[in-house]
């Protein structure tokens, strides 16, 4: 690359009716989430701005503001990089359409929107799946999700069978007739982190997902 690349992509959102924690695996391409959710018309909308420079540098914006703590998008960010020679000033535009925290996928959609317009900005060829593993690997390691990721991939409404990142885990797509309006109210924001690592919240999610 001897230019600056904008590439821009769209992940929807995503919520989950009920859902079994499935995170024994030590790999993590094979954690995840056994579940049923649905995928939303809105989401993230990612532009990334990438150019070859003397040392690497990232910026990234959540709805034009800088942060500085978007954890899930650094890892995307390096874990990409990684597999590219030669350094690049990136920024990161994360356009949310939908609210943060409140159970709608915002991390998994930004995670993915983000791989997927990497994986063109940078020319790494890799398969739409084989990007979505990256995003499945951040909400992992992050702890910010475990089956969005493979039911944002694949969208509409969805079981997810078996637990595992895009590629590893197995889908099936509800064949939905018409249009349908998901209505709902946030309350707030919840990490998802805070949920995920409370073992009274584990114990209550798998046995009402059983």
């Amino acid at each position: 690359m001897s230019e600056m690349r904008e590439v821009s992509a769209f992940s929807p959102g995503h919520i989950t009716g009920f859902f079994q924690i499935c995170d024994e695996p030590e790999d993590p391409l094979l954690k995840g989430s056994r579940g049923v959710g649905v995928s939303l018309s809105r989401g993230v909308i990612t532009t990334v701005r990438v150019e070859p420079s003397p040392r690497t540098s990232l910026e990234i914006r959540i709805n034009g503001r800088p942060e500085p703590r978007a954890v899930v998008s650094e890892y995307v960010l390096r874990e990409m990089l990684s597999r590219t020679r030669g350094d690049y000033r990136v920024v990161v535009d994360h356009e949310v359409e939908i609210p943060m925290g409140a159970g709608m996928g915002s991390s998994g959609a930004g995670a993915l929107s983000l791989a997927l317009a990497l994986n063109e900005a940078l020319g790494l060829g890799l398969s739409e799946e084989e990007a979505a593993q990256v995003a499945h690997l951040a909400g992992v390691k992050c702890r910010t999700g475990l089956g969005t990721v493979i039911a944002e991939t694949y969208g509409g409404l969805e079981v997810r069978v078996r637990a595992g990142a895009p590629g590893v885990g197995e889908v099936l797509k509800v064949p939905l007739r018409g249009d349908y309006v998901v209505a709902c109210l946030s309350f707030g924001p919840i990490p998802t982190r805070s949920i995920l690592t409370d073992e009274a919240y584990r114990r209550r999610i798998n046995e009402l997902g059983d």
